[in-house]
């Protein structure tokens, strides 16, 4: 079963993430040249090893893993790269070791910086859309 509940496929994280980005770059395209890259579906989810389909890095290794991606971007010349988070169980991971990656010769490169979905414009809901989710409680799988 899916952590976030019966009603969402295994992996809906990696799907929403996607979907998200590809959005992104279709609405800037004609602006500006970029890229998405695939996805890279595992993070930190030991939280989550209870439910089926879940796999987990450990936070060395999922460092590693995204050191060598960004590196791998860079030697193909890339120089700037939004690396868009969507599971939760990254954030404390990221929020750690993101500011290490940042490149020593370039002075005013970025440094990591949250990004909180419409936290520059709230959602608005008009008489005539609603949104919201439930979903009934349940016991944690053994």
């Amino acid at each position: 079963m899916e952590q976030h509940g019966p009603h969402l496929p295994v992996g809906v994280d990696t799907f929403l993430s996607e979907g998200v980005c590809k959005a992104a770059a279709e609405a800037i395209a004609a602006d500006m040249p970029i890229v998405v890259a695939p996805t890279l579906w595992c993070g930190m989810a030991e939280h989550h090893m209870a439910y089926g389909g879940t796999f987990t890095l450990d936070i060395p290794t999922y460092r590693a893993v995204l050191l060598c991606l960004l590196k791998s971007l860079e030697r193909h010349g890339f120089k700037r790269v939004l690396i868009v988070n969507g599971h939760g169980g990254n954030i404390a991971a990221l929020g750690a070791f993101l500011p290490d990656f940042r490149p020593r010769d370039r002075p005013g490169t970025s440094r990591h910086h949250p990004l909180r979905a419409g936290a520059d414009r709230p959602w608005r809901q008009s008489s005539r859309t609603r949104s919201g989710c439930t979903t009934p409680a349940r016991p944690r799988p053994p």
